[in-house]
């Protein structure tokens, strides 16, 4: 129709949208890598994503040391593995389960009697005139 104005979308393309059981964890944080998909391993992988450099097995700790987004791809995450020769690479936010660490409670102590307050140390009022 003549005149009529074509007004863009305001609601967010589908890649943009972070897949819901994407893990968002914080950095120096610890997590747990999950194999998915039967796969022998979870890929620990170069820069480009793509490149593999080591495989970790499946319920192994990491720690997170860097946080890489990617539009339309979901996040990429450099980990460390905790143990086994401390092999480093990058991984997709789906092979990472967060790790809850227990809180640490602080002993909590009783607070001691309150002192009875004394008249001898107390300031006089000057007499009334």
């Amino acid at each position: 129709m003549p005149g009529s104005a074509v007004f863009p979308s305001r609601r967010p393309s589908p890649e943009m949208v972070r897949a819901p059981k994407e893990a968002v964890l914080a950095i120096g944080s610890c997590a747990i890598a999950r194999v998915r998909d039967g796969a022998r391993g979870v890929s620990l992988t170069a820069d480009d994503g793509m490149t593999e450099l080591a495989t970790v097995a499946g319920g192994v700790a990491v720690e997170i040391v860097a946080w890489l987004p990617r539009r339309g791809a979901g996040a990429l995450y450099r980990v460390r593995a905790t143990t086994g020769g401390r092999q480093e690479g990058w991984v997709p936010a789906t092979s990472l389960e967060p790790v809850q660490l227990p809180r640490q409670r602080r002993s909590v102590q009783a607070a001691a009697a309150p002192a009875k307050p004394t008249r001898a140390g107390a300031p006089r009022r000057a007499p009334a005139r």
